[in-house]
This record gives structure tokens, sequence and C-alpha cells, in this order.
């Protein structure tokens, strides 16, 4: 499999959406996560505390990187309903 490949059609996926110059990307490289995989969901999507403290995972819910994108968009929602509190 040719990974440079993918990799440089990530970095033009990415300049487009966000008008950064590939010339400024120093690093890239795709990684797999080889002992990422969960073998059952829980029942959570994401967990938000009071004391302001959040976790999101792809482990939550599912075992692909779309499950990780389903918890933090999840996390985001508990926190937009429920923002932290300012400490003074």
């Amino acid at each position: 499999m040719n990974l440079k490949k993918y990799e440089n059609i990530i970095i033009k996926r990415f300049v487009k959406l966000t008008n950064y110059k590939a010339k400024d990307v120093v690093f890239q490289k795709i990684h797999g996560w080889k002992y990422a995989y969960a073998n059952s969901k829980t029942n959570l999507d994401s967990l938000w505390y009071k004391n302001n403290l959040g976790v999101c995972a792809d482990w939550l819910n599912g075992t692909k990187v779309e499950d990780a994108w389903l918890s933090a968009n999840s996390l985001n929602n508990k926190i937009k309903k429920n923002p932290p509190k300012r400490r003074v």
C-alpha cells in the first residue's frame, strides 16, 4: 500500500478546507493504531462531570475513528448544555 499517496491526498484536502499553506507542513505520516480495537461497546457515548471533567473516546461506543468523532461530538453537546462554571 502506498501510504505517501494517501498522506498527500489528506494534506491537499486539509489545505482546501483550512486555507493552510501546504509548504508549512513540516511532518506528515499516516498511522494506524494496532491495538485500538475494542471488543465491545459501552452504553456511554461520552461523560461530562460537574467538576468540569469530560471523557470521550472511540472505545466508548465502537471500534472505528468515526466512533471517536461521535464520542467527541456527544461530549461537545453535553458541554454546551451544561457549560463549565468559571472558577473565581
